[in-house]
């Protein structure tokens, strides 16, 4: 027991020290990402059970896409609950169809 003891505090101490101070780290900045497309797509219905599911095993879905402004590259998205909110997001984003 004393020597898995033993072994344990010096593996801990061991990555401890092998953390670098915060000042060695780069920072890459902060991206600011606009809505530019909103597009609805089928998935699957998740949330349906039984018969539902037979009946409508697909669903639509509406995701709003982004991309970084500084014209890195950088994009994500994510989905809008209804057609009309994400279309919203897009256009007060100042993006377009």
């Amino acid at each position: 027991m004393l020597i898995l003891v033993v072994v344990a505090s010096y593996l801990s101490i061991k990555y401890l020290v092998a953390i670098l101070p915060a000042n060695h780290y780069e920072d890459r900045g902060v991206y600011t990402f606009l809505p530019y497309q909103m597009l609805s797509v089928q998935v699957q219905n998740t949330r349906a059970s039984g018969r539902d599911r037979r009946m409508n095993p697909t669903k639509t879905a509406y995701i709003v896409y982004y991309r970084d402004t500084s014209g890195s590259g950088y994009q994500w998205s994510e989905q809008a609950l209804t057609r009309e909110l994400g279309q919203d997001t897009v256009d007060e984003g100042g993006g377009s169809r």
